[in-house]
């Protein structure tokens, strides 16, 4: 047998040749990878314009504001800049942070492999998909529509001549452009994404869009989420609590809600769960490529919804407690470095939104309710009921409320059930949980902990947030509820299978209306209303103001936004002088319009010119339609139309409700 032939030594490089020797294959591609990122950075820092060039000195000496080309440039310049410290830290500092393999895993739970249990899985993914296959072509609601028309898809724009022309958006704007603070930045990329697919596949037009290719993002996700809760149910306890949770977690009607919801939260939910699983493997093997998952999950999450920061405090506080209990110190190091490596991408991405975010902030009033026991009553209601506590006028609107549930169910099921029953579960499902694994502590007790400091912290900055900012707390409360009755059951083999049973099936039982709701209609029937008025008239002129008003912008580009009564008298010549139909239509009339705009809504209720011709609910009265035509001849006001269904009305029910000069669609 002959001797090994010596390996050659390259004078100044055999340190990069030795590295995947001395750390392993997966440690010097990360090290490179990192080195790269630096040069690039430096690169970048030297030949791009930077905050001192003339396009922003140029605006400021004019006193201009800046706008988002400029806080492009001055973002992305500090963020590359923060990010190449980062990295020279990082790499400066690599031998003590690279992972070292470990061959035993800790803390980590044995449980049987059993492919029977993919079969209660898949159902729970089946029930997902059921409940969200009919919400994917609904009407785009208020927020939805914003989100897509300036960040992914485009507007159609008065030209000088008049006309009508589409604007797409550019990629800076789906990927910078926050002045309003609602960009949720990764679900932008997606949805942008999936409607280009969309066309290439169809054909359509760039100008054309689908509501199912924008929310097909928030889908995949949610199914997604689905499985991963299983599989850390399993982590936690057994395959039948996986199980459970994944079934229990796809029957809740908020998850049934945003699992279809064109903006980031769903995308949130399972970068979360993505997070918890990277940093789960990542503790019990070491291994370098869960570290790596942790931390870009991290950071992908923090990019769907920036307040998620307190879960990322939350979290990683617990883990450094379990490390330091374990005295695991070696750890530690790793911890922070693929904190910082998830770091970088958000600092990069973000950056430019920071400047907006900050401006807007200066100018803008919050008009939220304050985090009081009120609020704390609607979050409870939302998370069980889909739905909160009160919903006004409901003869005006398809939706529901607690105060509806609870007027039309037994009591047992109203208080017995979801105000004590499943509020003990959870408390059961809480103490187990802090006693169980770390697991338990970072799937269920880090979302809830997170949950508490963000409230505690809004609350004492009378910043208040929405309660549906703290839908990421689903999983860990599907979790929970089933991790309780496991607890009370795990002495009885036979009878925890029986009670999560028959406990999701009363829960199922309960919210089974609210989530035929949210199935069966649509929350703001933009579509239906806009579809109605082209099938009167192609070249009638439309006007809408109030709340939502811009919003019917995709479906209806030559719908008027009016201001102010004086603008709609000038609508009304000009619908004279070209004899011309004349539809308005606005939304919340009661709730909120009349209160914005009350000298239009004024004119149309006591004009004597505006006849009420149909009317599409929505889930709440803020985004139910009403459409009105111009009547010049009309002497008296008649009395509002039979409301109509979701979809635009048949010849018959015209008929029946009498309403004149109304075409059969």
């Amino acid at each position: 047998m002959s001797a090994p032939r010596p390996t050659r030594r390259i004078p100044g490089f055999s340190w990069c040749l030795n590295l995947p020797l001395r750390y392993g294959k997966a440690n010097a591609a990360l090290l490179a990878t990192l080195a790269v990122a630096l040069i690039s950075g430096l690169i970048y820092l030297a030949e791009a314009e930077n905050p001192w060039g003339k396009t922003v000195q140029k605006r400021l000496t004019k006193g201009q504001e800046l706008q988002l080309n400029e806080w492009i440039i001055i973002g992305l310049w500090w963020a590359v800049l923060a990010s190449a410290v980062i990295l020279v830290v990082l790499l400066i500092t690599h031998r003590w942070w690279l992972p070292k393999i470990i061959t035993k895993e800790v803390d980590a739970p044995k449980p049987r492999s059993n492919r029977l249990w993919l079969v209660p899985i898949l159902a729970a993914m089946a029930i997902c998909l059921w409940q969200g296959i009919p919400r994917l072509s609904q009407s785009l609601w208020n927020d939805e529509e914003y989100a897509m028309r300036r960040f992914a898809h485009g507007a159609w724009e008065t030209q000088k001549d008049g006309t009508l022309a589409f604007t797409p958006v550019t990629w800076k704007e789906t990927l910078f452009s926050n002045r309003l603070i609602n960009n949720h930045l990764v679900d932008s990329l997606l949805t942008r994404l999936s409607l280009n697919t969309w066309r290439t596949v169809t054909g359509a037009p760039r100008e054309a869009f689908s509501e199912t290719a924008v929310r097909l993002p928030s889908l995949l996700a949610a199914l997604a989420s689905i499985a991963l809760v299983a599989w850390l149910g399993t982590q936690v306890g057994s395959p039948l609590l996986g199980a459970a949770s994944a079934i229990l977690l796809a029957f809740i009607p908020w998850h049934v809600h945003y699992a279809t919801d064109a903006k980031g939260y769903s995308e949130l939910m399972f970068f979360i769960l993505l997070h918890t699983v990277g940093l789960i493997k990542a503790l019990q093997t070491n291994r370098i490529r869960w570290w790596l998952l942790f931390g870009l999950s991290e950071a992908a999450y923090l990019l769907c919804f920036p307040a998620s920061i307190y879960l990322a405090v939350v979290t990683n506080l617990i883990v450094l407690i379990e490390l330091l209990r374990s005295r695991r110190f070696n750890i530690i190091p790793t911890l922070i470095a693929f904190n910082l490596i998830g770091a970088i991408p958000v600092i990069i991405w973000a950056a430019p939104s920071i400047p907006q975010a900050l401006l807007h902030l200066s100018k803008a009033e919050t008009g939220l309710h304050p985090m009081d026991s009120a609020w704390l009553r609607d979050l409870f209601c939302s998370l069980y009921l889909g739905f909160g506590y009160q919903n006004l006028l409901p003869d005006q609107h398809f939706g529901t409320s607690w105060t509806a549930f609870r007027d039309t169910t037994p009591w047992l099921l109203h208080t017995g059930f979801a105000i004590i029953l499943i509020p003990l579960l959870a408390l059961v499902g809480l103490i187990a949980a802090c006693c169980k694994n770390i697991t338990a502590r970072l799937a269920i007790v880090a979302p809830l902990l997170a949950a508490a400091l963000s409230f505690a912290h809004n609350s004492a900055n009378n910043s208040p947030m929405v309660v549906w900012h703290y839908v990421f707390i689903l999983p860990s409360l599907a979790l929970l509820i089933c991790l309780g009755i496991t607890t009370l059951a795990r002495n009885h083999r036979l009878l925890a299978p029986i009670l999560l049973t028959l406990i999701i099936a009363a829960y199922a039982y309960s919210v089974h209306d609210a989530t035929q709701l949210k199935r069966n209609h649509d929350r703001q029937p933009i579509r239906q209303t806009a579809q109605w008025i082209n099938q009167q008239s192609t070249n009638s002129l439309v006007a809408t103001w109030g709340v939502s008003d811009n919003q019917s912008a995709s479906y209806l580009p030559r719908a008027r936004v009016l201001d102010n009564l004086d603008e709609l008298l000038a609508l009304e010549s000009e619908a004279r002088s070209q004899k011309l139909p004349l539809f308005v239509f606005f939304c919340g009339e009661v709730t909120a319009t009349t209160q914005r705009n009350p000298d239009l809504t004024q004119h149309i209720r006591e004009s004597g010119h505006y006849l009420p011709v149909a009317e599409f609910k929505g889930l709440e009265e803020l985004f139910s339609y009403r459409i009105f035509k111009w009547q010049p001849k009309l002497t008296e006001t008649p009395p509002p139309p039979a409301p109509a269904s979701e979809q635009p009305p048949t010849a018959t029910s015209l008929q029946q409700s009498a309403v004149p000069d109304v075409s059969d669609p």
